[in-house]
């Protein structure tokens, strides 16, 4: 990425959802908790049907930017918790709740003893991974 590069609403993809223009997106990462995404914004009214009818269980969503020079980068993956369609003068708005994957593994505990002094937390967290499909902690404090 060029120094200085601003991202504009072109460089945002949202997945699976096609926002005609995005008014609001918010992504809250604190220690300890799920990370929430919130994002609200225009539809066009060909879509309305289709996300209505995959807001189902488990429906995922992802959050990617794209730089200048193409890289993309993921900054959300995560199970959506609420939708909600509001129209008003002829325009239709989705706002969307969810939270990351990690979600998941509050419904499918999978607890366990380490004793062993010479782990590392990376090591504990690659362990406690296994236990899971689809679902991993990341440890972004971590140095090497």
């Amino acid at each position: 990425m060029s120094e200085g590069y601003v991202y504009t609403q072109g460089d945002i993809t949202i997945e699976p959802y096609n926002y005609v223009q995005i008014t609001k997106l918010k992504l809250i990462r604190e220690l300890n908790e799920h990370a929430k995404l919130y994002i609200s914004g225009i539809i066009s009214d060909e879509y309305v049907d289709n996300f209505v009818e995959a807001a189902g269980a488990e429906e995922t969503i992802k959050v990617s930017v794209k730089d200048d020079e193409m890289n993309i980068t993921v900054l959300f993956e995560g199970i959506v918790t609420k939708v909600g369609i509001k129209a008003k003068n002829n325009v239709r708005t989705m706002e969307i709740e969810a939270l990351s994957k990690t979600f998941l593994m509050d419904i499918k505990k999978n607890s366990g003893t380490f004793q062993n002094e010479n782990l590392t937390y990376e090591d504990v967290f690659n362990q406690k991974n296994r236990g899971y499909s689809n679902i991993y902690m990341v440890a972004h404090i971590i140095h090497r």
